[in-house]
């Protein structure tokens, strides 16, 4: 089984009424709450705030995601400390990576830096869930400490926005 997800992770409480508003579900894994990111439905979101770059700056694996559409959604929300995390995995081989936001803004952090040359491109994924303020649990790292393990892709919870992938 795979495992392919985007998702704008942070310990701060988005507003509950711009997740409606932005029909974006949230999951929440102890402290931290895991927004769920999907390459259809930030084109939507893009193109009617017009910050969508087909060129421009993109994040993710399977998907790209454009970067401004991504910061847009945080600001909405009401979070400014928060992580973009990516994963491309199958059968246990693929790639993985992650940018932190401190402040609105990237921000620079120890970690291993990755660049897969495809859009995931960033730091380690638990590099980053360390600097938004993830503690591993005895035995395992950040990544499964918030269950990251449990979502393997977000797909079906944005199908009714895959027609503006075909725009």
């Amino acid at each position: 089984m795979g495992h392919h997800i985007e998702a704008l992770i942070t310990r701060q409480k988005p507003d509950k009424e711009k997740l409606l508003y932005l029909d974006i579900p949230l999951f929440t894994e102890g402290e931290f709450n895991i927004i769920p990111l999907d390459i259809c439905h930030t084109i939507y979101w893009g193109k009617k705030w017009n910050v969508y770059d087909e060129y421009g700056e993109h994040f993710g694996g399977v998907n790209l995601i454009c970067i401004q559409t991504i910061e847009r959604i945080a600001k909405e929300l009401g979070i400014s400390d928060f992580t973009i995390i990516g994963t491309d995995y199958h059968g246990g081989i693929g790639n993985q990576a992650a940018i932190v936001y401190k402040k609105s803004k990237q921000a620079k952090i120890i970690g291993t830096q990755l660049d897969n040359k495809f859009g995931l491109k960033g730091v380690d994924i638990n590099s980053a869930l360390r600097a938004i303020g993830v503690t591993k649990q005895k035995g395992i790292d950040e990544f499964d400490t918030i269950n990251l393990s449990n979502y393997r892709n977000f797909d079906s919870l944005y199908e009714k926005y895959e027609k503006y992938c075909d725009d």
